[in-house]
């Protein structure tokens, strides 16, 4: 059998199918795992596969990750997902790796994996929404664009899925993020059953791939925010071939809201342009965290001399002029932005009028005056733990720290 850190493809697989089975005799019984009749079979090897049917579909099962399940009541809908990974094979070492799981996984060329029955409840999505949904993750890495092939596939899975478990596809609004109690509270049981995982937690998963293509053409379709022009865009391009993706790559990758962050870089190095999709997806998150509606101005500049100061300057907020100063010299750009998600929590008090009393920050303002104090602890903690949720979602499929 090939090590399974190999890619397969399809010829591969017919030519070796018939050895691995006969590894299967020896191995563990599943976990309780039930086969869609209800009763609890052999299951494969970690690592191994075999093909079974979806409705229409072939789908290669792939199995290793089924102690990150639970056993699961109902499905009510389905949440979808991009990987941050190069391939499949990338997403379930990493999976495996962070003891995490996911129901399917639909590759860049259109073929579709399922890592754990949906019969069973994988840890993917959060937000209590794991035992009521079937988990899909879309192979993606970066601004990589979704590929024709991928995106109908895709679609024809969560048709199948749909069609199988009894309910109409019906895309949720891009809201939140809400728990499921919350999403079925607001709107009612089963009102949408197609959701985004930036829907349940805080993250912009599943970048912009665009939902309503999953839904197009199919009954009780309702809750579709995005723009009409990614339906047409789609079906123009379909017709061209996946090459011309790349001539409009910058309609399907989230960028930085510029009507509310005007960044201007001083620094030698270029520390945005050369980190602009940490910098763009950082800022977007605090977008929706700290609920920023006011534009602010964030300068990124040198300042040798302060450089040398072992307790030198790291950055500042101007509440009169809504900006942010960040100093670069000589820092590391994890640091760079942990300081920019700090400076943001003051924007964000000034957008709610905490700077409205005019308090002098003079010398030992953190100390002395209470009313600073608690702004400035606030800034601390929800500065650095907003950091840190941005970076652990960043990280949460990739395969590279890069």
């Amino acid at each position: 059998m090939r090590n399974d850190n190999l890619t397969y493809d399809w010829l591969d697989f017919i030519a070796e199918h018939k050895k691995a089975k006969k590894l299967v005799l020896k191995e563990q019984e599943a976990v309780g795992l039930p086969d869609e009749a209800g009763s609890i079979r052999t299951t494969l090897t970690p690592g191994q596969q075999e093909t079974k049917k979806v409705g229409s579909l072939d789908v290669i099962v792939k199995r290793g990750l089924e102690g990150n399940t639970n056993a699961r009541k109902d499905i009510k809908g389905i949440v979808i997902h991009h990987t941050h990974t190069k391939s499949a094979n990338s997403t379930f070492n990493v999976l495996k790796q962070r003891g995490l799981s996911t129901n399917y996984e639909v590759d860049q060329k259109g073929t579709i994996y399922e890592y754990v029955p949906p019969e069973r409840a994988a840890w993917a999505t959060g937000g209590l929404a794991n035992e009521h949904t079937i988990g899909i993750d879309v192979t993606h890495f970066s601004n990589d664009p979704f590929p024709p092939e991928q995106i109908e596939a895709l679609k024809k899975l969560v048709n199948e899925l749909a069609k199988k478990y009894g309910f109409e596809l019906k895309l949720a609004p891009s809201e939140g993020p809400m728990k499921w109690p919350d999403w079925v509270a607001k709107y009612g049981d089963g009102t949408f059953t197609l959701f985004r995982h930036r829907n349940f937690v805080s993250t912009g998963c599943p970048a912009n791939l665009p939902m309503d293509q999953l839904v197009s053409g199919v009954s009780g379709v309702s809750g579709s925010d995005e723009p009409g022009i990614l339906s047409k865009a789609y079906d123009y391009i379909k017709d061209l071939g996946s090459s011309a993706w790349e001539g409009i790559k910058s309609v399907f990758t989230e960028s930085i809201d510029e009507k509310l962050f005007h960044v201007q870089d001083k620094s030698k190095n270029k520390i945005y342009e050369n980190n602009k999709k940490y910098f763009d997806s950082l800022l977007m998150f605090l977008k929706k965290e700290l609920k920023i509606t006011k534009p602010v101005k964030i300068i990124l500049e040198e300042d040798d001399k302060n450089s040398k100061k072992v307790l030198g300057r790291t950055g500042g907020y101007v509440n009169q002029e809504n900006k942010i100063h960040i100093f670069v010299t000589n820092r590391h750009i994890k640091d760079v932005l942990r300081s920019l998600a700090h400076e943001m929590v003051h924007h964000r008090q000034n957008i709610r009028g905490d700077f409205n009393k005019n308090e002098p920050t003079i010398h030992g303002y953190a100390q002395s005056n209470p009313h600073l104090r608690r702004m400035e602890k606030e800034a601390y903690l929800k500065g650095n733990m907003t950091f840190r949720d941005w970076e652990d979602n960043y990280k949460y499929r990739g395969e590279s720290y890069e």
